[in-house]
């Protein structure tokens, strides 16, 4: 991968899954277009096409990335993630692996191999991840952490923050409607496993709502 070193002006958006990540994706594509890199484990461009490298008028780098990674490209980057309710996440991801199998990734091959929620929570790759995400930086190095369950206020709140201005959208990858029914005490001990994630989340929230 090679870019510009020291880049003032990219902006480095953090895909944590299940967190209305690809629908921002779509919104980013319509308005950036061609200046919008996608990083999900290759380099692609905007329709998603692969590329050998970061072009020097990338605007945007979107997908499945650290931001400690990418910061020692554009040191200087404006870092941009979602965050969602992490109970509602971990579902949401569980229906998603059920959904679409995939072999190379090992909670979805625990799901397909019989694993249930419970099995799928206490795996140690499915633990605390909007916090893995977030590799440790501090809350202030972010130029925006949104809140998914109340993304069309947040979409205003970014589009202040970045000074771009995106059109109409539709939520896109959405899990299947069915449910996954937690008693008190599962819940309590999902929250207590992923209790990193949720005081992330209560604390984002809170700014969030403050603004």
């Amino acid at each position: 991968m090679t870019a510009r070193a020291h880049c003032v002006g990219v902006i480095i958006s953090i895909h944590i899954p299940r967190t209305a990540g690809t629908t921002f994706r779509e919104i980013a594509s319509e308005r950036l277009g061609g200046r919008l890199v996608h990083h999900y484990y290759r380099l692609m461009d905007h329709q998603m096409h692969p590329i050998e490298e970061i072009p020097a008028d990338a605007e945007m780098i979107h997908g499945h990335v650290r931001p400690t990674q990418m910061l020692a490209l554009y040191p200087h980057a404006a870092l941009v993630t979602w965050l969602r309710e992490p109970v509602a996440r971990l579902i949401s991801e569980y229906r998603f692996f059920r959904d679409h199998p995939d072999d190379a990734n090992v909670l979805s091959k625990l799901v397909h191999a019989g694993g249930t929620f419970m099995d799928f929570v206490e795996h140690p790759g499915a633990v605390n991840r909007m916090t893995w995400y977030l590799d440790g930086l501090p809350l202030k190095r972010f130029s925006f952490i949104g809140i998914t369950e109340i993304f069309d206020q947040e979409l205003d709140r970014l589009e202040r923050t970045l000074g771009l201005s995106f059109r109409r959208y539709h939520k896109v990858n959405q899990s299947s409607t069915s449910q996954v029914d937690l008693s008190v005490s599962e819940r309590a001990h999902v929250e207590a496993i992923n209790v990193a994630d949720c005081r992330l989340y209560r604390s984002c929230m809170d700014l969030a709502l403050s603004l």
